[in-house]
């Protein structure tokens, strides 16, 4: 379990880079050179193993087809991959069917997981509801954070990043049993290209 983070550099073996900073890139494994323009696929594949060894087999494809090109001179990857239990710990016999409504309106019953705590942070606002989920051995916490019926996914994410995810924590207070209801997920993840300017 725990928290594990890698990132590395691949650059484009035809690419000069100033012998000083290549030096200190290469010092750690932080920088590895490849064909990233003569042979994209082959280093989109090798970066793509790299990746699924440092995130335990679970990010088999980060870098989608067509990701790496003639052109690219660069690869940033971080990989992290997280794996902790729960603090209080969701009961599978306690797993049920519900409703769960998609931001296309759609209401496909999903498997939510449940159980009573009075031992989380709670809040109940204006326009949206949140609590704090934590993990066992670490300071680390999943935060839920739910709009009200009739309040827009994207109403609720302006009200977080005006007052900010510390505001709303801070609202937060340990509440009587609650019983608490999540959707059973898995966290996505993507890449981001970066196209010049």
């Amino acid at each position: 379990g725990g928290i594990h983070a890698s990132n590395r550099l691949y650059l484009d073996s035809a690419f000069a880079l100033n012998p000083t900073f290549q030096a200190l890139a290469t010092q750690n494994g932080g920088m590895e050179r490849m064909p990233l323009s003569a042979s994209p696929d082959w280093s989109r594949e090798q970066i793509n193993t790299w990746v699924l060894g440092k995130t335990n087999q679970k990010i088999p494809n980060l870098l989608p087809e067509g990701s790496i090109d003639l052109l690219t001179k660069m690869v940033l990857v971080n990989a992290l991959y997280l794996k902790f239990k729960w603090l209080y710990m969701y009961d599978d016999e306690l797993t049920h069917l519900l409703p769960f409504m998609n931001l296309n309106g759609a209401k496909p019953n999903v498997p939510f997981m449940t159980q009573k705590n009075n031992k989380v942070k709670y809040m109940h606002g204006h326009r949206m509801s949140a609590i704090l989920m934590p993990y066992q051995g670490t300071e680390m916490v999943r935060l839920y954070v739910v709009p009200h019926q009739g309040v827009d996914l994207a109403e609720t994410e302006y009200d977080l990043l005006s007052t900010g995810i510390n505001h709303l924590i801070d609202q937060m207070e340990r509440t009587p049993e609650l019983t608490i209801y999540v959707p059973k997920h898995v966290l996505e993840y993507g890449t981001e290209n970066m196209i010049p300017y």
